[in-house]
């Protein structure tokens, strides 16, 4: 087996024994394939995206009849007031700033920080008009889809793509 898949073709391997095996079939042979393989080399394996997926993706999401939105909640492991500057925090913001799909915002109680983040976060803010505020703000927003990460959580650059393809196939339209 090629080392260099494509994230396409292994997702086209997994549908084809899906159907072919069924779920069950599916799942033994991937719990099989995880004890032989840590997640980071899983990851470099199976979910790193070439090139030319990139390309395919960008292409795909122009193409899509709607572009729904997603928010991001960002919840904080402390119920104390957090300081949004921790590193951990930054990290989320990268992941979701890497993301191929482009309609999402990152929504942070504001009410959940310290006083002295409001520079930091209006910095953020002014380079990346996705990062609302709620709580006592009060910002209106429209979304379609509300998740949550945790502060210190990643996702793949094709996450949020992945998820409205999906709503794209499933679509009454």
């Amino acid at each position: 087996m090629d080392k260099e898949l494509s994230l396409t073709a292994n997702v086209r391997k997994s549908f084809g024994i899906i159907q072919s095996q069924g779920i069950g079939a599916f799942i033994k042979k991937l719990g099989n394939q995880l004890n032989r393989i840590s997640y980071e080399d899983w990851i470099k394996k199976f979910d790193t995206l070439t090139q030319r997926d990139t390309a395919l993706i960008k292409r795909r999401i122009k193409m899509f009849s709607k572009l729904p939105c997603f928010g991001i909640v960002l919840l904080f492991n402390d119920s104390e007031k957090v300081d949004f500057r921790n590193e951990e925090i930054r990290r989320t913001y990268e992941s979701l700033r890497s993301q191929l799909y482009p309609n999402w915002n990152l929504l942070i109680d504001d009410s959940s920080l310290l006083s002295d983040t409001n520079e930091f976060i209006e910095n953020l803010r002014k380079v990346d008009s996705r990062i609302k505020l709620v709580g006592a703000s009060e910002e209106t927003l429209k979304l379609d889809y509300v998740t949550g990460l945790y502060e210190g959580d990643t996702v793949s650059p094709h996450a949020f793509y992945l998820a409205a393809e999906v709503l794209q196939k499933n679509s009454p339209n």
